[in-house]
């Protein structure tokens, strides 16, 4: 059955970022609203938070929205809702997949539900032959369908695989529009970390102790179709222009087209707490073949903001220098009491900052002038010297000549060490 979803309001009387609940900050937010709850992004944030923004603003209608870092498309989804013409950027291929789908209007849930049923039935018909192979068997007549992640089935067990090469395989098959292959494939990405043998694990992917020997793939990808149709029944059929865009953040001047100007920038830049993007979304990457092997994963972590895993670490061992004496400044020293404990996080620490003045030196030309910017960023911690980032975030904009309005300290994200989420409200000069 069907939950029960929520609108989100129109107006609210007096913005109120401080003391804010879970819900209305982090991605459990999401599960509340239609389009919203296809994918989860576990570090991104509720899209009641972006309304309340976007109210707290009062943009014209007008208005151009940038977000410069996407993510499942929170941002760019709300903007839909207000009737706001948008542009988004995203590097990660899959979480671009996943906003572009989200984003793209679709008016008829009828042929959705005709396409769906062939692959399922088609899903059924594969599976039939499958599942009396043995697993060696399997895994060498089927090695160009499944996907080329390491260890395989140490994430899915060989039943549940054969189920998800069999959805694979029929969604293949099927001789369907780009728009609906791209539905369907969303539906069969979202599900493949809940029948796996791998959890969610305060944020990041963790596996289980005992493995999943089998789950229910056709009922979840059947579950995951119906709340889709579902879905776009409710919300706005009627779209202002929306542009999802794959880059990076760092350099958008190679992003955005060239006579780009917006009036506000609404986003989350990955916070400085190690998480790896690429890491957490290598199977849904691997399923759907957006990348062909781990070399193109360690890419796109060295190519992130920050950046700590894979090809990523070993970048990490030589020598930084701060990017710009702003930089530097805004730290206070902090890296190098970080570096007193590990060498590499304290060159995480510099790289991360330093990324984040590249991205505002790209940024500030496609900015109009009393453009507004909300940054949504939380503080960390390393060998238990706190890294204060919304503070640092701040002066770092004001040494580039923005003007910052106030930091909005939303919630506490563990009472008992010292971890926050807070907004970050500028405004270009």
């Amino acid at each position: 059955m069907m939950s029960q979803l929520k609108q989100l309001p129109l107006f609210v009387t007096k913005a109120s970022f401080r003391e804010r609940n879970v819900k209305s900050v982090t991605f459990k937010g999401n599960f509340d609203y239609p389009i919203h709850r296809w994918f989860r992004l576990t570090p991104s944030f509720s899209p009641e938070l972006v309304a309340d923004i976007l109210a707290h603003w009062k943009l014209p209608h007008d208005a151009e929205v940038l977000e410069p870092f996407c993510g499942v498309g929170t941002t760019p989804l709300v903007c839909q809702e207000r009737g706001l013409s948008n542009c988004a950027v995203e590097l990660n291929p899959l979480l671009y997949f996943v906003a572009k789908v989200k984003t793209t209007p679709f008016r008829n849930p009828t042929d959705l539900a005709v396409a769906a049923e062939e692959v399922m039935a088609q899903a059924q018909i594969h599976f039939s032959t499958l599942k009396s192979l043995d697993t060696d068997t399997f895994l060498i007549e089927y090695h160009d369908w499944i996907p080329r992640i390491r260890n395989v089935t140490k994430w899915w067990s060989p039943l549940v695989l054969k189920k998800l090469i069999a959805v694979r395989m029929a969604l293949t098959d099927a001789s369907i529009p780009v728009d609906i292959a791209n539905l369907l494939n969303l539906a069969a990405a979202s599900i493949l970390i809940e029948v796996s043998n791998a959890r969610h694990n305060h944020p990041s992917l963790s596996f289980t102790k005992v493995p999943k020997n089998d789950a229910p793939v056709f009922e979840r990808f059947q579950e995951q179709l119906e709340m889709t149709m579902h879905d776009l029944h409710s919300f706005p059929q009627e779209r202002p222009k929306t542009l999802i865009l794959q880059g990076n953040s760092k350099q958008l001047e190679q992003v955005l087209p060239a006579n780009s100007v917006f009036d506000a920038v609404i986003t989350s830049p990955p916070y400085p707490n190690r998480y790896s993007y690429a890491r957490e979304t290598r199977p849904h990457m691997f399923f759907l073949e957006l990348v062909q092997d781990g070399r193109e994963v360690g890419e796109l972590e060295t190519e992130a903001i920050g950046g700590t895993w894979g090809k990523a670490t070993s970048v990490l061992s030589g020598h930084f220098d701060y990017r710009s004496p702003a930089v530097e400044e805004a730290l206070h020293g902090i890296p190098e009491r970080i570096g007193q404990h590990s060498h590499l996080m304290q060159n995480y620490v510099i790289k991360y900052f330093n990324d984040i003045q590249q991205h505002i030196e790209s940024l500030k030309p496609f900015l109009r002038r009393r453009a507004q910017l909300a940054y949504v960023i939380g503080n960390s911690k390393f060998y238990k010297i706190v890294l204060p980032s919304d503070e640092i975030l701040a002066d770092i904009f004001e040494a580039n000549g923005f003007r910052v309005i106030s930091i909005e300290r939303m919630r506490r994200r563990n009472s008992k060490s010292g971890l926050y989420e807070a907004i970050v409200f500028a405004e270009v000069q």
